[in-house]
């Protein structure tokens, strides 16, 4: 990431390094990239769920 020497403060220079390291993840590891956030995900699928019988306990 010599590169990026000297920019260290600018946004954009730091999210071109988290881009590339998260990347490289996602080729090490076999995953593929969503472009969505995990809770719209998620409330997604509870939307999607069936009723539960009895209503989850508060407390």
């Amino acid at each position: 990431f010599s590169r990026y020497a000297g920019m260290e403060n600018q946004k954009a220079a730091i999210r071109a390094v988290t881009d590339e390291i998260m990347y490289a993840i996602l080729g090490l590891s076999g995953q593929e990239y969503v472009d969505e956030y995990a809770a719209k995900v998620k409330a997604a699928e509870q939307e999607a769920a069936p009723p539960r019988k009895f209503p989850k306990l508060r407390r």
